[in-house]
């Protein structure tokens, strides 16, 4: 449980095993070394809301069940140099202040997502904030957030999302592509 968020240093790798769970009270997961999130299909691996009594109990203390909402946390905030790779896992309840799921910052940034749901957050999925970047996003919902289900895409990065599923997203169940001109070769499939 973390009250303000928590970094991963450069040259620092955090791994979160099958079953872990993660909490925060506020702020973000801040990488900018490596984050290794191993889940399983069984025991995922789960980041929410210190409210989100459902998971894990009331480790908020405060001796009633509260539930998780949209914006109770930040995201996870994926920062110049990071390699972050996470499979199957749940993010929950973020989008405090604006930010999504996760959030790239950069075009640095290496991003392979797979079999992990992002969901019921205030604010986007995955925002790659239109950066120049091709993530691996493979088999991963989005559903019930407040905005789009991915937000500022370039064309050139949609190849990297294959077999994802999106539904009840507020803004769109959609990869929204807010550079429209690729610049290089791309192909949809």
């Amino acid at each position: 449980v973390s009250a303000s968020g928590f970094s991963v240093p450069a040259g620092q790798t955090l791994t979160v095993q099958p079953g872990a769970v993660v909490k925060f009270g506020a702020g973000h997961l801040n990488v900018t070394g490596t984050l290794d999130v191993q889940g399983s299909d069984v025991d995922p691996a789960v980041f929410t809301s210190i409210e989100d009594d459902s998971v894990f109990g009331d480790t908020n203390g405060d001796g009633a069940a509260t539930v998780g909402g949209p914006g109770q946390w930040n995201g996870l905030l994926l920062n110049v140099g990071s390699t972050t790779s996470i499979a199957h896992a749940r993010i929950l309840h973020h989008g405090s202040g604006g930010w999504s799921g996760i959030d790239l910052s950069s075009s640095d940034v290496q991003l392979t997502l797979s079999d992990t749901e992002i969901a019921f957050g205030g604010t986007h999925g995955i925002d790659l904030e239109n950066r120049d970047v091709l993530p691996s996003v493979t088999g991963c919902s989005f559903v019930g957030n407040v905005g789009r289900a991915v937000q500022d895409v370039r064309l050139t990065s949609v190849p990297g999302f294959v077999d994802n599923s999106a539904s009840g997203n507020g803004g769109g169940d959609t990869i929204f592509v807010n550079s429209p001109s690729p610049t290089t070769d791309t192909t949809i499939t």
